[in-house]
C-alpha cells in the first residue's frame, strides 16, 4: 500500500513539473547564456586558465637555483707527473683510474632579466587560446538567434493559415448551400475541398518544422523548449564600430609575436651565473694527493653562445611574416564583415519599406471594413462577405506583425555581426 502511495506521489510530482515546463517563458538573453554554458567548448576556458597557472609557475622557477648531481669513473692513458726527482722526498704518482661524485648549485643572473619576458609570452600564448575558444563560442549566438526567431515566425505563419482556414470553411458552407439548391455543381465544391487539403498539408509542415526547431533549440540550450512560450525581445540599437571577438584574437596574436621577437634579442645575451660545486673523488683539487678527498669550488661563470647571432635575423623575418599574415587575415575578416553588414542594413531598409506599405494597406482595409459594417447593418452586404473583409484586415495585421518580427530578427543579426 505504501509503495502505491509513493509511486502516485512521484507520478504527481512529474506531472506538475511537466505542467510547469509547458507554461515557462523563455527570453532570448537567457537562451543565449544557456547555450554558451551548455556548449562543450566552454570547458576549455577553465582548462586554459589552469594550464596558464602551471606554465607561468614553471617559467617563474627559472629564478630558483638549479641543482644537479653528477658522477664519473674514468681510466686514462697517462697522468700528470713531475719530471724530476728530489732526494729524500717521495712524490706520489696519480692513479690512471680516477673517480668523482659531485653536486653543483647554479644561480642564473641572466634569468633575472629574461624570465619576465618569458612569463609575458606564456600568458599571451594562453590568451590566444582563450580568444580562439571565445570565437568558437560566439558562433553559436547566430544559430540561437535564428532558431529563436524562426520558432516565433512559425507561430505567426500558423495564425495566418488559421485565418485562411476560416475563409475556406465559410466559403465551403456557402457553396454547399448553393449545391443543395442546384446553383453550382459538385466540381466547384471539390475545388474548395482540395484547397482545404492543401492547407492541412501546409499546417502539418509548419507544425513539423516547429517541433524540429524546438528539438534543436532544446539541445542547444540544455533545456526543454517544446511547450515553452518565446518572449518577444526588445529592439537593438545599431553600433558604429565592429567589436567581434575575432578582432581581439588578431590583436592577441600580434602581441604574442611581438613578445617572441623580444625573446629573440634576449637569446643573444651572455649567460652569467653564480655556482658552487662540492664533491668527493680521487684526485680532488690537489693533484699531488692520490687519495680520495672532499673538495669544493665556487665562483662566477660566463657562457656566451654566438650561434644565436647567426639565426636571430632570420627568426625576426619569420616572425614579421607571421605578423603580416595575421594582419592580412584581420583585413580580410573586416572586409567580409563590412560586406555582410551592408547586406543586412539593406535588408533592414527593405523591411522598413514593406512595413510602411503594410500600414498603408491596413489603413485602407480598415476604412473598407468600417463602411462594410454600415452596409451589413443596412442589409446590403452578406455576412460572409463582411467576414472575408474582416479576415483580410486580420491577415494584414498579422503580415505587419510578421514583418516587424522579421525586422527585429534582422536587428539582432546586424548587432550580432557587429559583435554588440
Amino acid at each position: 500500500m505504501n509503495r502505491k502511495v509513493k509511486i502516485s506521489y512521484w507520478g504527481l510530482l512529474l506531472f506538475l513539473l511537466s505542467i510547469g515546463l509547458q507554461g515557462q517563458t523563455l527570453s532570448l538573453d537567457s537562451c543565449l547564456q544557456w547555450a554558451r554554458q551548455n556548449y562543450p567548448s566552454i570547458k576549455q576556458l577553465d582548462l586554459i586558465a589552469q594550464s596558464e597557472n602551471y606554465s607561468v609557475s614553471n617559467v617563474r622557477k627559472a629564478y630558483l637555483p638549479q641543482f644537479q648531481l653528477a658522477g664519473q669513473a674514468t681510466y686514462q692513458s697517462d697522468v700528470t707527473s713531475l719530471p724530476i726527482q728530489i732526494p729524500n722526498m717521495n712524490i706520489p704518482e696519480l692513479s690512471k683510474d680516477q673517480y668523482r661524485v659531485y653536486g653543483e648549485l647554479n644561480q642564473s643572473l641572466t634569468a633575472l632579466f629574461t624570465t619576465s619576458g618569458k612569463e609575458d609570452l606564456t600568458r599571451a600564448q594562453m590568451a590566444v587560446q582563450d580568444k580562439q575558444v571565445q570565437v568558437e563560442l560566439y558562433k553559436i549566438r547566430e544559430r540561437v538567434i535564428q532558431l529563436y526567431f524562426g520558432i516565433m515566425l512559425l507561430e505567426i505563419q500558423e495564425d495566418q493559415l488559421q485565418l485562411t482556414r476560416s475563409d475556406l470553411e465559410a466559403r465551403q458552407k456557402e457553396m454547399q448551400a448553393a449545391l443543395d439548391n442546384g446553383i453550382i455543381t459538385s466540381v466547384d465544391l471539390a475545388q474548395i475541398k482540395a484547397e482545404m487539403l492543401k492547407l492541412d498539408q501546409k499546417q502539418f509542415d509548419l507544425r513539423s518544422m516547429d517541433k524540429a526547431y524546438r528539438a534543436m533549440f532544446s539541445q542547444m540550450i540544455g533545456r526543454s523548449a517544446q511547450n515553452a512560450q518565446f518572449e518577444k525581445p526588445g529592439n537593438r540599437e545599431q553600433a558604429v564600430e565592429i567589436n567581434r571577438p575575432e578582432l581581439q584574437l588578431f590583436s592577441q596574436q600580434q602581441r604574442a609575436i611581438d613578445l617572441q621577437r623580444d625573446l629573440v634579442d634576449q637569446q643573444k645575451l651572455p649567460q652569467i651565473s653564480l655556482f658552487f660545486q662540492g664533491g668527493y673523488g680521487r684526485p680532488a683539487l690537489n693533484m699531488l694527493n692520490n687519495d680520495f678527498d672532499l673538495y669544493y669550488i665556487g665562483g662566477l661563470r660566463l657562457q656566451w653562445n654566438f650561434s644565436s647571432f647567426y639565426t636571430a635575423g632570420n627568426q625576426k623575418k619569420i616572425l614579421k611574416l607571421e605578423q603580416s599574415k595575421v594582419s592580412a587575415q584581420q583585413e580580410s575578416f573586416v572586409y567580409q564583415t563590412q560586406l555582410q553588414l551592408a547586406q543586412e542594413l539593406a535588408d533592414l531598409e527593405r523591411l522598413d519599406s514593406v512595413m510602411s506599405k503594410d500600414l498603408s494597406l491596413l489603413e485602407l482595409q480598415e476604412e473598407i471594413l468600417e463602411s462594410s459594417a454600415v452596409q451589413l447593418k443596412e442589409g446590403t452586404l452578406q455576412t460572409s462577405e463582411y467576414l472575408r473583409r474582416l479576415n483580410n484586415v486580420s491577415r494584414t495585421r498579422q503580415d505587419l506583425e510578421l514583418h516587424r518580427l522579421q525586422r527585429l530578427m534582422a536587428e539582432y543579426q546586424y548587432a550580432n555581426t557587429q559583435g554588440n
